[in-house]
């Protein structure tokens, strides 16, 4: 199979289209202006076909309200994007000075979750035009594990970090957000998550 992208100028412009790539296959990529492409992936069970999303069947949401407003790109969550094994993905854009990932959860093994996904954030960060990423500007990630963690033998976890463009940010596992955008520059992350589990399955414990 082959699929012409449009893709797009700046993740903080427009939704954009994407392929899926199942195990096992070759994957060439062709590009004569170049390009910066996202190559999530993650363990898998099943050889599923490639696949093509256009960009006008993503659907887009605003989650929250005030200073926690933001918007939400569901591109390759289950019930939006099925074809899949074990891979979840969505995009999330968090206005200048807004919160997002809040309030905090979880998708581990600790009670009262019925998932276990590990999950990670790429971060860009916009510059002061809200649309050129750039390592000027800055945000907050949060991390932390409780109680519940403590009982099921997971190792602590209490992190405050800096992110900055092109920043990775693993969660194995424990509470994370909020994650905080400075005022002046807008923060975009791309959420992939996976996880043993027969059902791929979201869920915000």
């Amino acid at each position: 199979a082959a699929y012409d992208l449009t893709g797009r100028d700046s993740v903080f412009t427009r939704v954009t289209d994407f392929a899926y790539v199942g195990r096992d296959s070759v994957l060439t990529l062709v590009s004569p202006a170049g390009a910066e492409v996202a190559l999530p992936s993650s363990h898998c069970e099943r050889a599923l076909p490639p696949a093509y999303g256009p960009a006008e069947d993503v659907p887009v949401e605003v989650r929250g309200s005030g200073n926690a407003t933001r918007q939400v790109t569901n591109f390759g969550i289950p019930g939006v994007w099925d074809h899949a094994d074990k891979i979840i993905c969505c995009e999330l854009i968090t206005p200048d000075g807004n919160w997002s990932s809040y309030p905090p959860h979880k998708h581990d093994t600790s009670e009262p979750c019925p998932v276990v996904n590990e999950e990670i954030y790429y971060y860009r960060i916009a510059g002061r035009d809200q649309v050129t990423p750039s390592r000027e500007g800055l945000g907050y990630h949060r991390t932390y594990t409780g109680l519940e963690h403590d009982r099921v033998g997971l190792p602590p976890l209490d992190e405050t970090i800096e992110v900055r463009d092109h920043d990775v940010v693993k969660v194995p596992h424990g509470y994370h957000g909020p994650c905080i955008a400075a005022p002046g520059y807008p923060m975009y992350y791309l959420n992939v998550m996976a996880g043993p589990a027969a059902d791929r399955a979201l869920a915000f414990c």
